[in-house]
């Protein structure tokens, strides 16, 4: 119980301290360089992992993870104060005590949650252990990029001969391989897991993959994109970083086995309904093309063609949602998807049964392949027992 506590105090903290940082960065940047919209997405994930790493350490103190959670958020709250202090400081006549050094670790600080998030949690996910012995050595090379890092900002703030550029270099170099490492490392901890594992396991397993999947798609198309302000660029930033604050949720119910098997249903809805508008926008968007080289020479503009292209989308929306549907069921959400089948399977056979008992047999038969109960029984009132 104390230890939950101190949990929460911490997450309150780091919330509490984050907004306090951010509105004094907002304030001293200006109007003209303040980016609210960064400020408030940063620190929703500070309170996401925060908030989810004190509930499980509450929940399952056992469990590390908990703590990896927690330690994303605080470090991120941190880097954001060395940060903070630095530019502050370093603007400051005369500079502030220390103002580089809080700059130099608050590079480490800022990058540091990102490695716990991506490569300490994969590792521990979902029991809190390593998957074996031999995963120690992704533990401790990582480190040892972290710590190289570390000595990297160090040694930028010693002057000394040309040669400590070179030795800079290579400690970098290692870090960026070490890091490199540690995602692979992760990756495979996951897969280890996934085959491995039992079913509740895997189901657990789904979660976190399912989220970093769409951050793994949003922030490349992202990057690819650099600076354009396109409307899919900054779809792929908002969804990527949703996905990104949804990770720390994902845990907490996988974990804590909150609605373990929704997963499924979650997976074959999210591909089904972005394939259906991805679907109809080429739909709309070819209709358009077609019917705008049709109708053009006829009506003088575009607008019949925008209009025919409407009505297509419009009356092929159903009949294409329902078929995705029952194909991402199949593949992804194959209990439903037999669950269905068996009872439309069950209610055609209904049509024709006469017969009391065997459609009593078939009925508790149905019941077990669909529901799975632990106990079924089937009771027929009689005329007599009116």
């Amino acid at each position: 119980m104390r230890r939950g506590a101190l949990a929460a105090a911490i997450a309150i903290l780091d919330i509490a301290g984050y907004a306090v940082l951010g509105a004094i960065g907002l304030l001293a940047s200006g109007p003209d360089e303040a980016d609210p919209v960064s400020t408030l997405m940063f620190g929703g994930a500070v309170a996401a992992f925060s908030l989810m790493g004190a509930l499980l350490i509450r929940r399952v103190p056992a469990n590390g993870i908990g703590v990896l959670l927690l330690a994303t958020g605080t470090a991120q709250a941190v880097g954001v104060g060395f940060l903070t202090y630095g530019s502050l400081g370093g603007a400051a006549s005369p500079p502030w005590p220390g103002a580089t050094v809080m700059s130099a670790f608050g590079d480490l600080a800022y990058t540091t949650p990102f490695v716990i998030a991506l490569v300490g949690i994969p590792l521990l996910f979902p029991d809190g252990r390593l998957p074996s012995p031999r995963f120690r050595w992704v533990v401790w090379v990582t480190v040892a990029g972290v710590v190289s890092q570390a000595l990297v900002g160090l040694g930028s703030l010693i002057p000394g001969p040309a040669d400590m550029d070179a030795i800079g270099d290579v400690f970098t170099a290692f870090s960026v391989g070490a890091m490199v490492f540690g995602l692979g490392g992760a990756v495979a901890a996951i897969w280890v897991r996934f085959r491995r594992g039992d079913p509740v396991q895997r189901q657990q397993v789904k979660w976190l993959v399912a989220v970093a999947a769409v951050a793994g798609i949003a922030f490349p198309l992202a990057l690819v994109q650099g600076s354009s302000q396109s409307l899919l660029a900054l779809a792929s930033w908002v969804i990527g970083f949703l996905a990104f604050l949804s990770l720390p949720v994902a845990i907490a119910l996988a974990v804590l086995r909150y609605r373990l098997y929704e997963i499924d249903r979650i997976v074959s809805r999210t591909i089904g309904y972005a394939v259906v508008t991805a679907t109809m926008a080429v739909v709309f968007y070819g209709g358009v093309l077609l019917f705008e080289a049709v109708l053009t020479p006829l009506t003088g503009g575009n607008t019949a063609a925008i209009a025919a292209s409407t009505l297509v989308v419009a009356a092929s929306f159903q009949p294409l949602r329902r078929r995705i549907r029952i194909a991402t069921d199949r593949r992804f959400d194959r209990s439903r998807y037999d669950a269905e089948r068996t009872v439309a399977a069950f209610t055609a056979q209904m049509r024709d049964e006469v017969d009391l008992e065997s459609l009593g047999a078939k009925t508790l038969e149905v019941v077990r392949l669909t529901v799975a109960p632990a106990t079924v029984g089937l009771w027929i009132r009689r005329a007599e027992d009116t």
